[in-house]
């Protein structure tokens, strides 16, 4: 049997136990014909071929005793081990693009019960050369060794990630001018957008643009003003471009965006969006009811009762980036007070602590105060009593990890620095949170 499987429709289909929880996702997705990049997934069965006993076995020893020499003797091993795998042949395949996504798909990640949402390295704009893709897809596997994997395996899963294999999916990077996530459930989807690409929206970077829809009635639940920056592929008509220079980001239907190119790098470029972009909503009704169209056929697709996914919107249309369970189902319009917005239920009080300001140990119970949350937390929110961060969205990795692990949070979408060290109370639920007063005060 291969161990690399291109995804087609019509084509045999694979378990999870094969192509892992998101590789299995997007088989799903092409096979009823939906638009998804062209898919390559590297299988299980290559992970379990490279990691054979004496690499599983160092494995074993960094996993449980987090033994540094260890690690060092086993990325040693990793980094000249060549690959059971064509990457040339693979890269043929695709086209040979640009620029790829490389993307984990362990078979516990991206399952009903587990969504390993971010905790395993995934790369963007990847140049198509074989030694460079090789390097991520490795790095990718290597990842299941880091601290936020070993953290969630022990604090959600109950399994070490290493155990089911990973799956590494590769595509071609998606030239999104609009994207974002929605989740749909029984009573409707929540859709949050931004211009760009998706993954500062995922890693909760920014504020998402936010929307309800219930049969044929969309709610806007937030409008983010000031959205400065999109980052948006590199193109090559813009090689020549100094910034300052204008740019036009293009949509479906004739519709464009206009904005000034701020920086780039090889496969990147941030254009400063001008008005009145900055301020308008992303998504108009028509939009909002197309993205709740692709999470309704991703439904059927997978025959569920609810579907994750990530989608991008280009000049030549709407396509699926994933597809995924909701391990957490949540109130579609969520309750927010004087606009901090609860994204994760549930009540606790303790000290608010910046890490960033602080030498000591983060103490047992205290609130983690942050200007952006995600799986690189993951250390701190296991003694953490909760979250308070200043962006990111319900659907974001961070908001879907404390939901999983029942931490509360709040994002407040404006500067909190001032609740350091103060005695709060929060409510993930109604978006509430209190400033205790002081003891004998």
């Amino acid at each position: 049997m291969s161990v690399t499987v291109f995804l087609q429709a019509n084509a045999k289909q694979h378990s999870a136990e094969m192509l892992g929880g998101k590789g299995q996702g997007l088989a799903q997705l092409i096979q009823v014909g939906l638009s998804v990049p062209p898919t390559v997934v590297i299988s299980t069965k290559a992970f379990h071929q490279f990691f054979s006993s004496d690499l599983r076995a160092l494995a074993r020893e960094v996993g449980y005793g987090n033994d540094p020499e260890a690690y060092t003797r086993l990325t040693a091993l990793v980094r000249t081990r060549p690959l059971p795998v064509d990457v040339t042949a693979v890269l043929q395949v695709l086209g040979k693009p640009p620029w790829l996504a490389v993307r984990s798909s362990a078979a516990h990640e991206d399952s009903e019960r587990f969504s390993g949402a971010g905790v395993l390295r995934s790369f963007l704009g990847v140049p198509c050369v074989s030694t460079r893709v090789t390097a991520a897809i490795k790095a990718v596997w290597l990842s299941a060794l880091a601290d936020p994997a070993r953290i969630y395996a022990r604090l959600v899963a109950d399994a070490e990630l290493l155990d089911g294999g990973i799956a590494v999916v590769l595509q071609p990077m998606v030239n999104a001018c609009v994207s974002g996530v929605a989740f749909a459930q029984i009573e409707g989807t929540r859709v949050e957008a931004i211009y760009g690409l998706p993954f500062p929206l995922v890693n909760g970077i920014v504020t998402p643009d936010t929307y309800v829809t219930r049969e044929k009635e969309v709610t806007t639940v937030h409008v983010e003003s000031y959205k400065r920056t999109a980052l948006v592929l590199h193109d090559s008509m813009w090689d020549t471009a100094r910034p300052g220079s204008t740019i036009t980001l293009l949509r479906t239907g004739g519709r464009a965006l206009h904005g000034v190119l701020v920086k780039r790098n090889a496969h990147l470029t941030a254009v400063r969006l001008e008005y009145p972009h900055y301020d308008a909503s992303v998504l108009d009704e028509s939009d909002v009811y197309t993205v709740a169209a692709l999470a309704k056929a991703a439904i059927s697709a997978r025959h569920a009762l609810n579907v994750d996914i990530e989608w991008a919107e280009t000049v030549d249309g709407w396509t699926l980036l994933q597809s995924r369970p909701i391990t957490t189902p949540i109130h579609l319009k969520p309750s927010t007070i004087n606009k901090v917005e609860g994204v994760a239920p549930g009540e606790t009080q303790g000290l608010a602590l910046d890490p960033t300001r602080t030498s000591l140990p983060f103490p047992f119970g205290a609130l983690l105060l942050v200007s952006e949350f995600g799986p690189q937390h993951l250390p701190l929110l296991a003694v953490a009593g909760g979250v308070i961060s200043q962006r990111g969205g319900m659907l974001s990795h961070g908001a879907i990890l404390c939901r999983e692990l029942r931490k509360p949070m709040l994002i407040t979408h404006t500067p909190h620095t001032h609740l350091h060290g103060l005695a709060v109370r929060i409510n993930g639920t109604s978006g509430a949170l209190d400033v205790l007063p002081e003891v004998g005060a």
